[in-house]
């Protein structure tokens, strides 16, 4: 979950002007299939209509607040990350892109959305500090090229949600020897980091062992209680 800082009230939708540039536009895909926008569920869900058919998208390598959580109701920069999403679709003509996997576990469409001028909205979001970037294998084609990048700008820049989180300020810790410090990509209560933002498998067992025992990050995949077994 997203802490906001004591000192931040977010009150407006954001706009350009102050969130940065967006980055720069590109070439739509071959293949990407043209879709209509019926409306922006939160900052990173849409639904649309694609081949004539209603469904639900969900945005691929992005995390966004949530507007309706089942126990939390609305979290922090929610409201804001679906108005920009609402900003960048409406009334522009877009179209979605594939990756590997079809759909996710609650049957929603898994795409990248491309505004016509070649800007892809999942790096969009990211860039401005409107969502962070989760990653699912293996639907990660952008992740590292783009939405990294991007998401590094965004928090030195302070954009956004990283203007309004209250990042952890925790000392190295010594574990099996050795001194290790939260990765970069560590946001408290949030899937933001995976095995390759570990410099090894005792970083990582550390970091599930005192950060994330609930393994929120997934680092334990098969549920024996070690991290990242891939690591040297």
């Amino acid at each position: 979950m997203v802490t906001p800082a004591a000192t931040t009230t977010p009150t407006a939708a954001p706009t350009q002007a102050n969130l940065g540039p967006s980055p720069a536009g590109s070439s739509v895909p071959p293949g990407c299939e043209p879709a209509q926008l019926t409306r922006v569920i939160d900052g990173d869900t849409i639904a649309v209509v694609v081949g004539g058919t209603a469904d639900v998208v969900r945005l691929i390598g992005v995390d966004a607040p949530e507007l309706h959580h089942p126990t939390r109701g609305a979290e922090p920069y929610g409201a804001e990350a679906a108005a920009y999403l609402t900003a960048l679709l409406d009334g522009h003509g877009f179209c979605l892109e594939r990756d590997v996997s079809e759909r996710d576990r609650y049957g929603r469409l898994l795409r990248y959305v491309w505004l016509d001028d070649g800007t892809l909205v999942n790096e969009a979001l990211v860039a401005a500090g409107m969502a962070m970037v989760v990653t699912y294998p293996p639907d990660v084609k952008y992740a590292a090229s783009r939405f990294l990048p991007a998401q590094q700008a965004a928090r030195e820049a302070g954009r956004g949600l990283w203007g309004a989180v209250a990042l952890p300020t925790l000392p190295a810790a010594s574990a099996g020897g050795g001194l290790f410090a939260p990765p970069a990509c560590y946001v408290p209560g949030r899937n933001t980091c995976n095995c390759s933002d570990f410099t090894s498998r005792a970083h990582a067992q550390w970091f599930h062992d005192t950060l994330d025992p609930q393994d929120v990050n997934r680092l334990d995949a098969d549920g024996d209680g070690l991290a990242c077994e891939s690591l040297p």
